[in-house]
């Protein structure tokens, strides 16, 4: 049986830390024009405020990748104007082409891992789940599970992809970020909130640091 791949919708797709659910609300925001300040946490988490054209239900990497793209496309769509932008940890890229036309990647090298992990902690547990305990064995944990996984998120040569990587989202020139958003997109430039990008940006550089700091 052949599969039909979906026009409509791009999903985003990364791993927990590098910033997928701010991606997915920063396109959304620039398709609708929408220049609203983004809410963020004190440690720049957008998972209670973010803006998904189809809602999924959170997921960690380990879960099946069958079963949130089964989400995605059995999910119901919020908005009239396509396509439809949602975001998932999804490992499993060459899965991923066999449903979806198009879609976006967030990737990271061997270097970004302690700096990923330090703002996943902050933005998620610290934040999202206000944690009380010791940081140190979850940090561990985060870093051997982006170990783990890197080897999935490269940067590759594929035409319907668009690869941001990590240290382009989070230190990258705005405007170089922004154009590459936009040609792939098609959204105009002028569309995307600068000032949000900028502000997600001090956040997570902030957290990173505290991270930093608390660990032992």
């Amino acid at each position: 049986m052949t599969l039909i791949k979906s026009i409509d919708i791009i999903p985003i797709t990364f791993i927990h830390g590098t910033g997928g659910n701010f991606l997915c609300s920063f396109i959304i925001a620039a398709k609708n024009n929408n220049q609203t300040p983004f809410v963020l946490s004190d440690h720049g988490n957008m998972h209670e405020n973010s803006l998904k054209d189809i809602p999924t239900e959170p997921a960690s990497i380990e879960n099946l990748d069958q079963l949130k793209i089964d989400s995605i496309i059995n999910g119901k769509i919020m908005v009239d104007i396509s396509p439809y932008y949602t975001s998932s940890h999804i490992s499993d890229l060459e899965l991923l082409q066999n449903y979806f036309e198009r879609s976006i990647r967030i990737t990271y090298d061997n270097n970004d891992i302690l700096e990923i992990s330090n703002a996943y902690i902050g933005k998620f547990w610290l934040d999202q789940k206000s944690y009380k305990k010791d940081i140190n064995v979850l940090h561990k944990m985060s870093i051997n599970t982006l170990t783990k996984y890197q080897s999935k998120f490269y940067e590759q040569l594929i035409d319907n992809v668009l690869f941001i990587s990590w240290d382009t989202l989070l230190h990258g020139n705005s405007l170089v970020l922004i154009e590459k958003l936009s040609n792939f997109t098609q959204i105009p430039m002028e569309n995307f909130n600068i000032d949000n990008l900028n502000h997600w940006r001090e956040r997570t550089r902030l957290c990173i640091k505290k991270i930093h700091k608390l660990l032992t």
